[in-house]
């Protein structure tokens, strides 16, 4: 759990990324905080309402200087790549890992993908970029996304993935359930960036057909689950303190809890892993007063929410590698 001293930092951090704002003194912000008995607009679900949560139950794995590593039920493992890693993705049903590494020592223009099977029989694809892609493990595959373009290639399938209207975009695992921005929603965005200082964006959501609207701040930074019941994204109120960190439900209907974060990935079961820059990696459900810290002081970790199943497939694809096959 945080202290309040660690919730003062967040803010001071947050205030200067959100300069010309325009909703107040940060010390106003700071009592906020404070002096509330609970920064959560509460929708608890079940199995997320015991304090303090049990570490060895969560799943997750994260980037750090330049390798992969897996925490799941109490055990942590270095997936190693000679600390090459810009970026990875894994399948949500544990059959692919993609990573990311760069080819340049300044770690910034020319790239290599590759696509590891996790299951016999043992496969890889490499794909090269001339600057880094940004990973993402939805739609049921693993997307890359170019930059500045947004063009989205599905790296497991090998082929170009368009959803219109969306230019940048999450869907469920069926593809049933899709959020994201078009082109007119970024122009707009990138006006009131340049007039209120304001980096938010309207996010929309199709779940079966159905639309709904969502503004949410930092364009970049929202998930879907892969069964597509939960909405994972941060939003900054027209009044009242923020950022918050947001899970809306089937219905809609959304649950907070005052943070911001620069990385985000939401399970099937609505628990949402995030990564909140200087802070660490941080773990968060409906019913938690507050985010807990799960990995301190990581830089570009990336944290993604996985499986035993996938931990385990994981697992067996490290081992393999340290036995006598070298890393890509």
């Amino acid at each position: 759990m945080f202290s309040h001293q660690a919730d003062v930092v967040n803010c001071r951090v947050f205030e200067r990324r959100r300069k010309g704002r325009g909703t107040g003194p940060l010390i106003h912000l700071v009592m906020a905080i404070l002096m509330a008995p609970s920064a959560v607009l509460a929708q608890s679900r079940p199995g997320c309402t015991q304090q303090p949560i049990d570490r060895r139950s969560l799943c997750y794995a994260f980037l750090q200087n330049g390798d992969i590593w897996s925490v799941c039920q109490g055990r942590r493992e270095r997936i190693h790549f000679d600390r090459k890693l810009l970026d990875f993705a894994v399948s949500t049903d544990g059959t692919y890992l993609a990573v990311q590494e760069s080819l340049e020592q300044s770690w910034i223009g020319s790239t290599r993908q590759l696509l590891v099977s996790l299951n016999p029989p043992l496969k890889e694809k490499i794909r090269t970029g001339n600057y880094p892609d940004s990973l993402y493990a939805t739609c049921g595959t693993i997307v890359s996304f170019d930059y500045p373009n947004r063009h989205a290639f599905d790296l497991i399938n090998s082929q170009s993935m368009d959803t219109p209207p969306y230019k940048f975009f999450r869907c469920s695992s069926n593809r049933q359930v899709i959020a994201g921005w078009t082109e007119q929603d970024e122009t707009e965005g990138k006006n009131r960036l340049r007039v209120t200082w304001s980096n938010e964006i309207t996010l929309r959501v199709s779940r079966s057909g159905k639309p709904s609207e969502f503004l949410i701040y930092n364009p970049d930074v929202f998930d879907v689950s892969p069964n597509g019941s939960y909405l994972a994204y941060f939003t900054v109120p027209k009044q009242g303190p923020g950022p918050k960190l947001c899970v809306a439900g089937p219905t809609g209907d959304a649950s907070c809890v005052l943070h911001y974060g620069d990385a985000v990935s939401v399970s099937d079961a609505g628990d949402v892993f995030f990564w909140a820059g200087e802070l660490g990696v941080l773990y968060w459900c409906s019913g938690l007063k507050r985010p807990l810290l799960l990995e301190k002081d990581k830089m570009n970790p990336r944290p993604q929410w996985i499986t035993p199943q996938v931990a385990a497939a994981l697992h067996r694809w490290n081992t393999r590698d340290s036995a006598g096959h070298s890393s890509p």
